[in-house]
């Protein structure tokens, strides 16, 4: 991405409705700011102790506990236990954001959580049969919840709010079950053969809006699309599944040739980690890996979704098969991700034994999916529920989760160099299993910011990034191009209509007010961003004003000069009281 430039930007909007608006210049689009502590800053660590029937132990003092950070013992400065009662909880509430950095005086303090977090992750795959998934899921929320606990659902390419309406989640999870057999045939279908390797990994539309709405519950629980967070080092990863589908593809021509009594010398000189993909058929492997990569991208994406939330996170992860990972670096990359958010993965394979299709189980599609959970969920601090009706899993998880420690400790080496530190935590008690954040990176910054600085910015760079439309805001972009004269530089004519039907007004002074974040994004033929405009709008409109509005959307204009290839015009439109975003890209005329 080129420099951001400056220039002159004009923007008009909706004069011709009447609509009164205190609008911030346009400008280039800023980070949160960053402040600085001090040269070390207080880690913490969520630590679970639980014995041998899997009870919380809740009688541990400060002394009983050692932590170490790349193998140097650390000293201790904060210790609290946290054991969890019911609560009433204010109506609908959401997690806390994490608080801006203190001042560099200020006392360190970590303060436990009176309520858990618990973003469920539907993966691909059938989730009912034959481990009751969806019926687990459901007597979960209704029945082991407690008041006080923040929820929310990601499944698909969809993400609700987090909630303390959880008879909410409850009807959702109601209307995913009866919609999984569906949806997942489609899935199944379009993420097949060599499409599955080479095509789009795109959701079709159609299923999209089916998708969006299952989401829509008579309640109001907010949803939105859920942008996917990139999979660290997703193009070492695609190059690897191309490997194997070729070693998979040859591995089925060879079969072929043989059946046939002919001979065919081997075409593809794979590896001999590939030899382990073999074991299942190509079209078998294909589909398995196209889920894969999907349940990966969404469990980056559930990290992102929860990574500056206060506290620590449960992803609660649910597929059929597991995680067929390819490279163990994968895994490890995935927990260092989880760790430095505190998140805790807790992996739900609800498939039970799992087999290559045909009736036997393999070391590709079993050993090492199952594998590849288990490692994922002791790399967290989580758990893992393999082969057993998912109840019990989440019976575990529920009742490991009433009570944690929260320890706290400067670091023995400064922060600032960006690598990764592996914690470990023991507990001098015998016969007690230890669950605890393994690590985290050694950033020395702490981005301050508020909850709409942080959250406007990381919806509009992820939607911006994207490459496809969002249309939970529904907006349609013209972009003309109009040749500069007399020397002058060519201008960029913008003009962009907005659907209210998604964003929030509330009634101040007998006028309708609400707020939009509009970003513009310039860009050349290769879609390479070449300017960017961003403005923060108050709308603040009359009785009439509005009315015509929701007849005839919100018009936004922008002229820009240009003096290059500008090509592409992608425009985000975002509602942070609604927490909804929109999103188009046109070609310039």
């Amino acid at each position: 991405m080129r420099s951001r430039t400056s220039g002159v930007a004009v923007v008009v909007l909706a004069a011709a409705i009447g609509v009164a608006l205190a609008a911030q210049a346009p400008k280039d689009r800023q980070q949160p700011r960053a402040s600085f502590r001090s040269a070390v800053t207080l880690v913490p660590v969520d630590v679970r102790v639980i014995d041998k029937q899997g009870k919380p132990v809740t009688d541990l003092k400060q002394e009983d506990f050692t932590i170490l950070e790349a193998g140097v013992r650390q000293d201790i400065r904060h210790f609290a236990l946290q054991v969890l009662t019911p609560e009433t909880p204010p109506p609908a509430s959401a997690p806390t954001l994490r608080k801006a950095a203190a001042p560099p005086d200020a006392a360190p303090t970590l303060a436990p959580q009176n309520y858990r977090v618990f973003l469920l992750v539907l993966g691909r795959g059938r989730l009912q049969e034959p481990s009751k998934g969806f019926d687990a899921l459901l007597h979960f929320v209704r029945a082991k919840l407690l008041p006080q606990d923040r929820v929310a659902v990601l499944a698909y390419d969809r993400a609700t709010d987090f909630t303390t309406d959880h008879d909410q989640i409850w009807q959702l999870i109601g209307r995913l079950r009866a919609s999984n057999e569906r949806i997942e045939a489609l899935l199944a279908q379009r993420f097949s053969g060599l499409a599955a390797v080479y095509g789009s990994r795109g959701m079709p539309p159609a299923l999209q809006t089916e998708i969006a709405n299952v989401f829509k519950l008579a309640g109001g629980l907010g949803s939105r699309q859920a942008v996917p967070a990139e999979i660290t080092d997703a193009q070492g990863l695609a190059a690897t599944t191309r490997r194997a589908a070729d070693g998979a593809m040859d591995a089925a021509l060879q079969k072929m040739a043989a059946d046939a009594g002919l001979e065919a010398a081997p075409s593809y000189p794979g590896s001999a980690a590939d030899q382990l993909l073999t074991d299942l058929p190509f079209e078998e492997f294909v589909s398995r890996n196209a889920g894969t990569m999907q349940d990966l991208s969404k469990i980056y994406t559930g990290i992102a979704y929860m990574r500056f939330l206060e506290g620590e996170k449960h992803l609660a992860f649910f597929s059929e098969q597991g995680l067929d990972i390819l490279r163990g670096d994968d895994v490890d990359r995935l927990a260092e991700a989880a760790n430095d958010a505190r998140v805790v993965i807790d992996n739900f394979q609800t498939g039970g034994i799992v087999t290559n299709g045909i009736g036997a189980a393999t070391r590709y599609s079993g050993t090492m999916s199952i594998r590849d959970m288990r490692s994922l969920s002791e790399a967290t601090g989580g758990q893992a529920s393999i082969m057993e009706y998912t109840s019990k899993g989440l019976d575990r998880v529920d009742l490991a989760t009433r009570a944690s420690y929260l320890l706290g400790y400067y670091p023995a080496k400064p922060l600032g160099d960006g690598e990764y530190r592996n914690l470990v935590v023991k507990v001098n008690r015998p016969g007690v299993t230890v669950l605890y954040r393994h690590g985290y990176f050694g950033r020395p910054e702490q981005p301050a910011f508020d909850r709409r600085t942080f959250l406007t910015n990381n919806r509009v760079l992820s939607t911006a990034l994207y490459k496809r439309e969002i249309r939970d805001i529904l907006v349609k972009v013209n972009a003309t191009r109009i040749p500069g004269k007399g020397g002058t530089a060519d201008e960029v004519v913008v003009d962009v209509n907005i659907d209210p039907a998604r964003i929030a007004f509330k009634t101040v002074d007998g006028r309708q007010v609400g707020t939009l974040d509009v970003a513009v994004f310039f860009a050349d033929a290769k879609k390479m961003v070449l300017h960017e405009r961003s403005q923060t709008i108050d709308l603040k409109l009359s009785a009439s004003s509005f009315q015509r509005i929701q007849r005839e959307g919100i018009p936004y204009s922008l002229r820009m000069p240009v003096k290059d290839s500008v090509r592409v015009v992608k425009v985000v439109v975002y509602n942070y009281e609604k927490d909804t975003v929109g999103s188009a890209e046109v070609l310039v005329k």
